[in-house]
């Protein structure tokens, strides 16, 4: 936070001197209110009453212009500055080292772009007018104070000793509170977010109940740790009534003994009851503005998590030419924690091959995909040899790659728009080339029976649509893209053996050059592909092709058996 207010120094300081002369000019009202008391009560016949109502007036109109400048000064800064925030934090995602931004979760990235940057918003704005205006006030009326009772003020103002230890005690517990709190919002977003995407699948297992159970009881935790914050700030405002009352209590002793000025009339005594409700303000804002502080603070430290993520490093050599050969010899991936993911993979893939990954769950196919796709960042990797087209992965701008790219995650990414917005995200929606797309991916006929067809909505996560044309929706989008490396990551899980081979055959007639790696556990549709790769614990423990595997491969032959039967059972089964 203190890095945003050094971009704008001459706003805050202008603010803040704004701020200190608007509350230092907002003493004098009380003082001619006291001169005019004390004329009326000594020599009425001396007094001038014009000249005290165009002081008056004066004060007031120099109040609103200093009100004016710093509304405009701090407030619109800070607008400014949490647009600035969001926009950086969500560069921050997109630019940022994949394998760190993986492990974010959804509900606490939404809860900081949203819940967290508006708090730090309120502190850079309201927060740092309330905090001078209450040093100002604090300064500036003990110091009128002292001017009309003299040594006497303290008595009044000794009382406020009690709520500045108030002020310590509570501070630590708010603080903590006021993280607990995030914390828990930054979960229910988390879950609310979950329970949006299984919505229909909670409702056809009958798992309503539970999950509503569940809700209920972040949603009580969530309100035991607020209520556990009003508890507090209950305490610490009625310490500031209690203060406020001694003090009251305090000024109407010194009148009543006629102590100092207080004996020349009723001037000192009005000015003394206005400057203690004037010092109701600052005083009630300590609450409020630690407050402010706290959930800005918490905010800071949540939002410094995205801020702190080290950026892509790209190289400065781009892929000029259709890519043509990828050469990888001892490459090995290690997660941010140290675990090894890959180890010690050799392969070289040309153009026009066919290539598939298999294996079981947690082998490495995904991170080979991810690796591959040029998502992990080198400082993760090792290798003796990890080329494209002989430029180095290093030296590579992977976003050259990244235009020859189409890649399928494993979890299909589905935008809430319209199916022909979903199969051409990047390009001009034209007619001819969808439905070229949508025939290779055998959805066209799908399509057609939709109500309005490519105009469709899919929904958010495609929840109107079938896992299978989930499947084939990115297929068409892989499809429309005319890469020329297809990284398919378990893309046609959901799909019929009949379909698996239209779309594969379909991939081949598009580019004959192209090259496609598909991580699978569909075994049955990979008879024609140039080489399978068998992955076990992040390492290739077999290569060849399906008959060869198929032959001397205990784990592939058993798995090929267990799907034959499936599948057989289903009929979908085909020599």
């Amino acid at each position: 936070m203190w890095g945003l207010i050094k971009k704008r120094p001459w706003h805050y300081i202008g603010g803040i001197i704004s701020v200190i002369i608007l509350d230092a000019v907002d003493m004098l009202p009380s003082l001619i209110v006291k001169e005019i008391t004390d004329k009326v009560q000594q020599s009425p016949e001396e007094l001038d009453i014009m000249t005290y109502a165009f002081a008056l007036v004066g004060c007031y109109f120099l109040i609103s212009i200093l009100r004016l400048s710093w509304r405009f000064l701090l407030m619109i800064p800070s607008r400014t500055m949490e647009a600035e925030l969001r926009q950086k934090a969500y560069d921050k995602i997109l630019n940022a080292d994949f394998a760190l931004t993986s492990h974010l979760k959804t509900g606490d990235v939404v809860s900081t772009l949203s819940q967290d940057l508006s708090n730090i918003r309120m502190f850079l704005g309201p927060g740092i007018l309330i905090l001078f205006d209450t040093l100002a006030y604090l300064i500036f009326i003990p110091a009128t104070f002292f001017y009309i009772l003299g040594w006497g003020a303290l008595w009044v103002l000794l009382p406020f000793v009690g709520l500045a230890l108030a002020v310590i005690i509570v501070q630590k517990p708010l603080e903590k509170a006021y993280g607990a709190v995030s914390d828990t919002l930054g979960d229910l977003s988390q879950y609310v977010y979950e329970e949006t995407q299984g919505a229909r699948f909670f409702r056809a297992e009958g798992l309503i109940e539970l999950r509503r159970h569940k809700y209920d009881i972040m949603l009580k935790g969530l309100f035991n740790r607020q209520l556990e914050i009003s508890k507090w700030e209950l305490g610490l405002d009625g310490t500031l009534q209690t203060v406020i009352q001694s003090s009251y209590l305090a000024v109407l002793v010194l009148a009543w003994q006629g102590h100092g000025v207080m004996a020349q009339g009723l001037g000192a005594l009005t000015v003394s009851l206005q400057l203690l409700d004037k010092l109701l303000w600052p005083l009630m804002s300590i609450s409020y503005l630690m407050n402010l502080f706290q959930q800005a603070r918490t905010g800071a430290r949540r939002y410094a998590d995205i801020d702190e993520l080290p950026k892509k490093k790209q190289g400065s050599f781009e892929l000029s030419t259709p890519l043509e050969r990828i050469q990888i010899e001892d490459l090995s991936t290690k997660s941010p924690e140290g675990k090894i993911l890959l180890d010690s993979i050799s392969m070289d893939l040309l153009a026009g091959e066919h290539v598939a990954l298999v294996g079981g769950v947690g082998s490495g196919k995904t991170v080979l995909l991810q690796t591959l796709a040029g998502l992990w960042e080198a400082r993760h990797l090792s290798f003796k040899r990890f080329d494209f087209d002989h430029l180095t992965f290093e030296k590579l701008d992977r976003r050259s790659l990244w235009h020859q790219l189409s890649y399928i995650p494993q979890t299909p990414q589905i935008f809430s728009r319209s199916l022909a917005m979903n199969i051409s995200p990047h390009h001009p929606l034209e007619p001819n080339a969808l439905w070229a797309a949508l025939e290779k991916a055998d959805l066209s006929q799908d399509v057609t029976l939709f109500p309005e067809g490519l105009k469709t909505l899919v929904g958010e996560k495609g929840m109107n649509l079938s896992g299978g044309q989930k499947q084939r929706t990115l297929i068409a989008r892989s499809f429309h893209s005319g890469a020329r490396l297809y990284l398919w990551d378990d893309a046609i899980s959901a799909l019929d053996p009949a379909t698996e081979n239209k779309v594969i055959s379909a991939l081949r007639n598009l580019d004959p050059k192209a090259i496609l790696i598909l991580a699978t556990h569909r075994l049955s549709s990979l008879k024609n592909f140039d080489r399978i790769f068998v992955l076990e614990d992040g390492r290739i423990t077999r290569a060849g092709s399906f008959n060869d595997i198929k032959r001397d491969h205990a784990l592939f032959a058993s798995l090929l058996r267990d799907e034959k039967e499936s599948l057989a059972k289903e009929g979908q089964w085909s020599t």
